[in-house]
């Protein structure tokens, strides 16, 4: 069997669709499928409408030498990925891990509606974000089989319209050894002292770190010597950077940009304490990252991630912007050892359920249609 992956980015770009090609790309062909891989990275360097013709030819041109072409997103590789299977006459699979017309929406279009709402809502949103709204709903109608990363996200496409029985939930999968290097060590080489607490994804409005960045700050209270690191890149950094000198924390919050995988699997390790603010989450893979490092997590009741973490025994859960009830936590899992061990410990089995063995598992499923 040979299939098609159509992926907007991939090694050595950072992020979730270039891990999850590169772990496909690795393990499939254990299994006798034929992997071949068009990544609309190779064409940025085009103009915007030139790229995507020319991503589109691309797929195409492979397409009529496999069986299954399956899109990683449904709207910029997910359209000329449809099309091209159209054309050859192709089985096509696409999968989508967030609604993309919200994620433009919320942050250039002025749109505050959470997901839920967004997702049943058809034309009351600006012009382009009501285009890439329809772009997503039309290529999700037309795929044979949809894999969504959460059985909360198969509930947002349900409101998209498309038939559930069309919707697969494959959960991400971590593996379990990710980094090496004691605590101890790595926090030697990072030149770390005092309680150290890491958040880490796009710097993007929906994961609300200017309300983080003040929970840190009135931490110090109780804990002076807390320290904070941002890791990630986005359109809102300038704005992180102005809300850290309004607090006057640039001694003790740090924003890094991108960082390669085994460094961010380094700081995780080191820290003491990863936490994910998100206004909202599809199903966060940081949060794997961070639990298969053995570090204690505290995140946002929100989207997916109560599907990751059972409150108080493998993380803790708090409410969407409450800062002083995230204050509080981060103060209670930093000053109690057995609290932050035992979080430590239940993360750690709790990745059980969420491995690449599984995922892969799952994926063959849906490919070879069995």
């Amino acid at each position: 069997m040979k299939v098609l992956i159509a992926t907007g980015i991939y090694p050595p770009q950072i992020g979730g669709p270039a891990t999850y090609t590169k772990l496909l790309e690795a393990e499939l062909p254990k299994h006798d499928i034929e992997v071949n891989v068009v990544s609309f990275g190779n064409v940025l360097h085009l103009h915007k409408g030139v790229s995507h013709i020319v991503y589109f030819f691309q797929v195409l041109a492979k397409s009529f030498k496999v069986d299954v072409v399956y899109a990683l997103d449904p709207v910029s590789v997910g359209l000329p990925a449809y099309v091209a299977s159209l054309i050859s006459r192709r089985r096509f699979i696409v999968r989508i891990v967030g609604d993309y017309a919200w994620e433009q929406g919320t942050t250039r279009f002025g749109v505050t509606e959470s997901l839920d709402v967004f997702s049943k809502e058809r034309s009351k949103y600006p012009f382009f974000v009501q285009i890439l709204k329809k772009i997503q709903i039309f290529v999700a109608n037309h795929a044979e089989k949809i894999i969504v990363p959460s059985k909360y996200f198969r509930g947002i496409i349900s409101n998209w319209g498309i038939n559930n029985k069309n919707i697969y939930v494959i959960y991400n999968g971590v593996n379990p050894n990710c980094g090496s290097g004691s605590k101890e060590a790595l926090r030697e080489l990072l030149q770390c002292h005092g309680e150290l607490v890491i958040s880490a994804g796009r710097l993007i409005p929906i994961k609300n770190y200017p309300a983080l960045i003040s929970a840190i700050s009135a931490a110090r209270k109780k804990l002076p010597q807390i320290k904070l690191v941002i890791i990630g890149e986005g359109p809102e950094q300038k704005n992180i950077e102005e809300c850290i000198r309004k607090e006057k924390a640039d001694d003790y919050i740090t924003l890094t940009g991108a960082l390669a995988q085994d460094v961010l699997f380094q700081y995780m390790r080191a820290s003491d304490l990863f936490v994910l603010n998100s206004i909202h989450e599809t199903f966060p893979h940081v949060i794997l990252e961070a639990m298969a490092a053995g570090t204690p997590v505290v995140a946002t009741m929100t989207g997916g991630i109560p599907e990751i973490i059972e409150n108080k025994k493998n993380g803790l859960l708090v409410p969407v912007g409450d800062v002083e009830k995230l204050r509080k936590t981060i103060i209670e899992v930093l000053t109690t050892r057995s609290l932050s061990a035992r979080l430590a410990s239940g993360g750690k089995e709790r990745i059980s359920h969420f491995t690449e063995k599984k995922l892969i598992e799952k994926t063959i499923k849906i490919l070879k249609n069995t």
